[in-house]
């Protein structure tokens, strides 16, 4: 199933303006550059409201729960087994508080406590991402495997930062530093992923 909103689902959220533009810092270090990412960010919801329309107040977690059930319904079912990956433990948690009777098994990869507030979330899952880089890193040190195993990768990924944007077939203005970041985060997610991820066509930094 798609929840609401995305992927096959109809009508689809609709933004015309694409959330990320390379201009715009994500991680301002000035009052401007903070300023232009507030005014980004406004006119990207702003876009998405004008072409999306009346769903885009109604694609809330709730919701979609809600929808499951209806679905499960339609089948027929008179309890399904979840399991629960990023978005979708939160997705889980909440069905099986608004339908537990429902709920015949659910696995979540982890448990995200919405009451913590953004801030908190957003320091907690830094300091893990940085775990998990450092592991990622000794991995590479330990394991031929690694396209990367007989570098530094942490001063090998610095440098790349540093040389950013980096030329990328497709990519005229090459890849910024925040999407290389972005691009290493999501392999970090599942160490399955991490030998892609050390094998990725980068241009090496100077040596």
């Amino acid at each position: 199933m798609d929840p609401r909103g995305v992927g096959g689902s109809r009508p689809a959220i609709t933004c015309p303006t694409p959330p990320s533009d390379p201009a715009v810092t994500q991680f301002p270090t000035t009052p401007e550059q903070y300023r232009q990412l507030v005014e980004h960010n406004r006119r990207v919801a702003e876009d998405c409201r004008r072409a999306t329309g009346p769903l885009v107040d109604r694609v809330d977690t709730v919701s979609a729960a809600r929808d499951f059930d209806a679905l499960r319904e339609a089948l027929g079912a008179r309890q399904v087994s979840r399991l629960g990956l990023s978005y979708g433990t939160l997705l889980g948690k909440t069905y099986a508080r608004l339908f537990p009777h429902r709920v015949r098994a659910a696995v979540f990869d982890g448990a995200v406590d919405h009451s913590i507030g953004f801030r908190r979330m957003a320091s907690d899952e830094a300091r893990v991402t940085e775990d998990v880089f450092t592991r990622f890193a000794k991995w590479c040190g330990e394991d031929v495997k690694c396209a990367l195993h007989d570098r530094d990768v942490l001063a090998y990924y610095q440098g790349l930062l540093d040389r950013a944007p980096l030329p990328a077939q497709g990519v005229p203005d090459g890849v910024p530093a925040e999407q290389l970041g972005y691009g290493t985060y999501s392999a970090l997610y599942a160490p399955a992923n991490w030998p892609r991820l050390a094998g990725a066509p980068v241009s090496p930094p100077d040596p």
